[in-house]
């Protein structure tokens, strides 16, 4: 199987990664979004390796936003924070344990038609539920909801 590993931002595992001199291996450090944003449109699967601990479970659900939106399908650990109600093959979660084994053997048995079948699903499904809309709104009508109180109570 020929692939490109590309690894946006900073952490504690560049150094280390860094020291691998892999081929098909690339480490950036963070990038503004635009230049992002190009990145990740071009790029077949996001990656969720995050294990089942607090910070992963509430930060986890944007970055697998950002991967769907991007036209990615979605290859990850299974836990609450990587799970989506409804969704479909484009998502898949592995057990820690299994993870590297199982993603591995999944991405290898994808063919390319049924690879962009599944980024065309995972962008759709982005466009249609994870807007940020309905949040906006709820946010507005809150604030719209407590300046009106704030204007009767002044008066």
């Amino acid at each position: 199987m020929e692939a490109n590993l590309n690894l946006h931002g900073s952490g504690n595992a560049v150094k280390e990664l860094n020291r691998s001199h892999f081929d098909r291996f690339t480490i950036t450090q963070p990038l503004d979004t635009t230049t992002l944003s190009a990145k990740l449109s071009s790029y077949d699967i996001g990656f969720l390796p995050m294990t089942d601990q607090k910070v992963w479970r509430l930060a986890s659900p944007l970055k697998r936003a950002e991967y769907l939106a991007s036209g990615m399908i979605v290859v990850g650990i299974d836990h609450t924070g990587h799970r989506i109600d409804g969704s479909g093959e484009w998502l898949r979660l592995y057990e820690e344990e299994n993870f590297i084994e199982e993603a591995v053997k999944f991405i290898a048995s994808l063919e390319v038609a049924k690879l962009r079948e599944l980024q065309n699903q995972a962008r759709l499904f982005a466009e249609s539920n994870l807007d940020w809309s309905p949040t906006v709104d709820r946010l507005s009508n809150l604030i719209l909801m407590q300046s009106s109180r704030s204007t009767v109570n002044s008066k």
